[in-house]
C-alpha cells in the first residue's frame, strides 16, 4: 500500500504532493513502482496535527482518486461524508484510523460492502502521544479493542471478510509500546483477519538505531536495555549492538513550545528507509498481509524476493 498524503503538513512527506497535478503524477508513479493499493489521505495525523474541514479534505483528496480511479484506491479519512464521497469517486477501501468509531461509517462500509481497515488509536492525533499508557499491556488492551471493535462493525452489518486490522504503531504508543506491538504480532493474527502495519519511516526506529534524540548517556543505556528482547527475536542472537550518535543535538529555546525539546540535525534522522524495510520484512514474514510505505520500489523488490525464496 503507497502512501499519498495530499496534504501541507504530513510528518514525511507533508506539502510535496499538496499540489492536485503532483498527487497524480505521484500516483501514477506508485503504481509503475509496484503499489497494489493507493492510500489517499486529504488530513494529516501526525501527533499534533490540527483537524480539516469536510469541505477542504474533499477538495484535496476527490480530483486525485478520480484521477486514479482505474488502479485500486483507499481513501484515508475517518469523516463520514468524506469517505461517501470518495466512494463515489472511485475508492474502493476505507481507512479509518479511529477505528470506526463513528456509527456512520460503519454504515457506510456495511452498505459499499468494500474492504475496510480499522486502526486503534488512543486519544486523537491532537492528544494521542500525551503520556500513552496502558495498564494491562498494549498487547491484552488492543486484542480486546480488536475484539470489541470487530464484533461492533458485525453486529452494524460488516462482513468478517471486508476486515483489515491495524494495530496503529505511532497512534498512542511509546517506543516501547511499537516494539511489543511488533514483537506479538502472531497474537493479532489470532483474531482471524489479515493484518496491515504502516510504520514507514517513524521516528521511534530512530531510536531503535540509537541516534537518541538527545537522550543521555544513562537513558540511552536504559533504552537500549528495553529493545533488546525485541532485537534478539529479530536477528536470532543478540540485542542491538549500542552506537554514538553521530547527530548535531541542538536544543531548542524555552518559550518555543509548551516545553523544551530536542532536534536532531542528521540524515538519517528523516531517512529511515532501511529500518523501514528491515521492521517490514519481519512482518512479512510473520504473515502480515498489507505494509503501508512511503518507499514502492524498495519495497515491491523486498517482497517479490521473499515470494521468490517461499
Amino acid at each position: 500500500m503507497g502512501i499519498l498524503n495530499c496534504t501541507p503538513d504530513s510528518f514525511f512527506d507533508g506539502g510535496r504532493y499538496f499540489d492536485e497535478k503532483a498527487a497524480i503524477r505521484r500516483g501514477l508513479e506508485m503504481v509503475e513502482e509496484g503499489a497494489d493499493i493507493i492510500d489517499i489521505g486529504g488530513e494529516s495525523t501526525r501527533p499534533g496535527a490540527k483537524e480539516v474541514s469536510i469541505e477542504e479534505e474533499l477538495r484535496r483528496v476527490i480530483p486525485v482518486i478520480k484521477a486514479l480511479k482505474d488502479h485500486p484506491i483507499s481513501i484515508d479519512t475517518c469523516k463520514p461524508e468524506v469517505a461517501e464521497k470518495a466512494l463515489e469517486a472511485g475508492a474502493t477501501l476505507i481507512n479509518d484510523v479511529t477505528g470506526f468509531r463513528q456509527p456512520e461509517m460503519r454504515q457506510i462500509a456495511a452498505e459499499a460492502e468494500v474492504p475496510v481497515c480499522v486502526m486503534h488509536m488512543q486519544g486523537s492525533p491532537r492528544t494521542m502521544q500525551h503520556s500513552p499508557s496502558y495498564p494491562k499491556g498494549v498487547v491484552t488492551e488492543l486484542t480486546e479493542w480488536f475484539e470489541k471493535t470487530t464484533q461492533r462493525l458485525l453486529a452494524d452489518g460488516v462482513k468478517a471478510e471486508q476486515i483489515i486490522l491495524d494495530p496503529g504503531i505511532g497512534f498512542g504508543k511509546t517506543v516501547e509500546h511499537n516494539l511489543e506491538i511488533l514483537s506479538n504480532l502472531a497474537t493479532f493474527r489470532k483474531l482471524g483477519f489479515p493484518l496491515l502495519i504502516g510504520l514507514s519511516r517513524k521516528s521511534f526506529m530512530s531510536k531503535m538505531i540509537n541516534l537518541n534524540f538527545g537522550l543521555s548517556s544513562s537513558d540511552s543505556e536504559d533504552f537500549t536495555s528495553q529493545i533488546s528482547g525485541f532485537s534478539a527475536k529479530v536477528n536470532g542472537q543478540r540485542p542491538f549492538a549500542k552506537q554514538k550518535s553521530t547527530g548535531d543535538v541542538r536544543k531548542i529555546p524555552e518559550g518555543e513550545g509548551e516545553k523544551p525539546e530536542v532536534q536532531v540535525i542528521n540524515k538519517r534522522s528523516i531517512d529511515l528507509l532501511s529500518t523501514s524495510l528491515a521492521l517490514n520484512t519481519m512482518c512479512i514474514l510473520e504473515g502480515v498481509a498489507i505494509v503501508r510505505v512511503h518507499d514502492i520500489k524498495e519495497h515491491r523488490e523486498m517482497i517479490d524476493v521473499i515470494g521468490k525464496l517461499s
